[in-house]
């Protein structure tokens, strides 16, 4: 998936997975974000998607600023 925003994608990417149906969305941040910035990303998504729950998980992974786990 490509986009002008890694926002734009995330919501996009959660759209097509039905994020609304699910009940936790787990952010797994890279060594090249800061705690802060995580929350505050999860913190835009979670407007978009009012049901599942958000966390966010220090994942310290080199090559992509987030993974994200749907469950």
């Amino acid at each position: 998936m490509a986009g002008d925003t890694l926002q734009g994608v995330a919501e996009a990417l959660l759209r097509k997975v039905d994020a609304d149906k699910h009940d936790l969305i787990t952010l797994y941040y890279g060594d090249s974000v800061t705690e802060v910035d995580a929350q505050a990303f999860a913190d835009a998504l979670s407007a978009a998607f009012t049901k599942p729950e958000f966390q966010i998980v220090n994942g310290g992974q080199p090559l992509y600023p987030y993974i994200i786990g749907v469950e």
